[in-house]
């Protein structure tokens, strides 16, 4: 069964709602319906993509404390910890 919110709009907010729900055919609460639920989908992948540059973030400041930590001793052998070694002469 579905669950019913009561809103209040601004009178312009509900003369736009009525105006592009005559546009398409659709009730206005099926057009409120479809936004919330646009915006709702919008928000999560939003929060998603923002997780996931915290986790990026955190992984680049392991990364540079530890090649910090394996140069900080002299001498550094760059081929212990770096995949790409420079090419030999």
């Amino acid at each position: 069964m579905p669950t019913t919110f009561e809103v209040s709009l601004d009178d312009d907010l509900a003369d736009r709602i009525r105006q592009a729900a005559k546009a398409r055919a659709i009730t206005e609460a099926e057009l409120i319906r479809d936004c919330v639920a646009q915006q709702l989908d919008t928000a999560n992948r939003h929060k998603a993509a923002l997780d996931r540059l915290d986790i990026v973030d955190q992984a680049l400041i392991d990364l540079a404390q530890y090649i910090g930590e394996a140069t900080a001793a002299p001498p550094a052998d760059a081929t212990s910890f770096c995949r790409y070694s420079p090419p030999k002469p």
